[in-house]
């Protein structure tokens, strides 16, 4: 996120593992669960994502959600 200039807020991470949803916490952005990979959907439902997915499909509309409130792409609010 510091590399590319983009705040904590305006980040969404998407993982499989409880570890990843560990690093989303840790790196003060919101996590979005996908339960087709390591770690079943109730283990990272309990891990803190704020959207979950046992399918990929809908998932872009669960990070739409999760970014709603961000301002546009090339915005000079970032």
């Amino acid at each position: 996120m510091a590399e590319v200039g983009v705040k904590p807020e305006m980040t969404v991470m998407v993982g499989d593992t409880v570890e990843d949803l560990a690093m989303a916490r840790a790196a003060r952005t919101a996590a979005v669960g996908v339960g087709w990979g390591c770690h079943g959907a109730e283990e990272l439902r309990d891990a803190g994502a704020v959207g979950l997915r046992v399918t990929s499909a809908g998932l872009p509309e669960v990070l739409e959600r999760n970014l709603s409130g961000l301002p546009p792409r090339g915005s000079a609010r970032q």
